[in-house]
């Protein structure tokens, strides 16, 4: 592992389309189950080799994306990562502070946002489902994956 991590520090300084593939194809080894490494360790290792352009370069730009799904899990959190690249603040909101809370400066602990201060949903059992019967979510999800694979094969 520290030679493989040694090699492509080294390889860092030439930035072409030669090296680019090589490292890919290296990386690429290990992602394919050449090793045990699980994906937030391959995750790590990228993000201790390479800046993230560099990695939507190497992931964007080859096949490689449509081989797998640890790969597409992989190029989705590093997407996400790369948006989120420069944030410098620990808060999981976005607005702008170090917390985790989401000011919007209502006081209310609800959940269901029905407009009251309890977790329940107002449909008239004891459970907190909204029983709206909406199976939109299964066909947003396979929309989506549709969506992501007609990205990914139109990248290669």
């Amino acid at each position: 592992m520290k030679l493989l991590i040694n090699l492509v520090q080294s390889l860092r300084q030439f930035k072409t389309r030669f090296i680019l593939r090589r490292v890919h194809q290296l990386l690429s080894f290990l992602l394919l189950g050449a090793t045990e490494l699980s994906s937030a360790a391959y995750s790590c290792l990228l993000n201790k080799l390479m800046p993230l352009d560099w990695l939507s370069e190497i992931f964007l730009s080859t096949q490689i994306c449509a081989r797998s799904k640890r790969t597409e899990k992989l190029v989705l959190s590093l997407r996400c990562e790369q948006r989120s690249y420069g944030d410098d603040d620990d808060d999981d909101d976005d607005d702008g502070d170090d917390d985790d809370d989401d000011d919007d400066d209502d006081d209310d602990d609800d959940d269901d946002d029905d407009g009251d201060d309890d977790d329940d949903d107002d449909d008239g059992d004891d459970d907190d489902d909204d029983d709206d019967d909406d199976d939109d979510d299964d066909d947003d999800f396979a929309e989506w994956m549709n969506d992501e694979n007609h990205n990914y094969s139109r990248l290669s």
